[in-house]
């Protein structure tokens, strides 16, 4: 099985008054940022072998959003066209990981706009 890696530089500036609430959040935020990065590369791979071996004829890239429970990725695709039509081969919606499809990430949600038994039953 091939191994995808990436080299990331985390920072977090340190101030003289240090809030540790938003210190930890600083350093979670680098944290997806990397996980991001990675996960981004991951998809990257599965997909190039996903196209690879659809026997298909490799189209245009197509840009995608994709969100995670690190956060959304921005991803650029090929479709893929064979004797059934023009499709992507890789299905993102079924890899783990993924957030259920019109969930939007808890993250990009603005604080208090998620009421008591609104949260989506898979994320509470």
């Amino acid at each position: 099985m091939p191994e995808v890696s990436v080299v990331v530089e985390l920072r977090v500036a340190v101030e003289d008054d240090v809030d540790s609430v938003a210190l930890e959040r600083k350093i979670c935020a680098e944290g997806r940022r990397a996980a991001r990065e990675l996960y981004a590369k991951v998809l990257v791979a599965l997909d190039e072998r996903a196209t690879a071996n659809s026997g298909g004829a490799r189209q245009r890239l197509e840009p995608r959003w994709v969100a995670t429970l690190a956060g959304r990725i921005r991803l650029h695709r090929y479709r893929v066209k064979d004797q059934d039509g023009t499709h992507h081969p890789l299905q993102l919606h079924q890899l783990p990981g993924r957030l259920p499809r019109g969930v939007a990430s808890l993250r990009d949600r603005t604080p208090g706009s998620v009421r008591a038994g609104s949260m989506p039953a898979a994320l509470a």
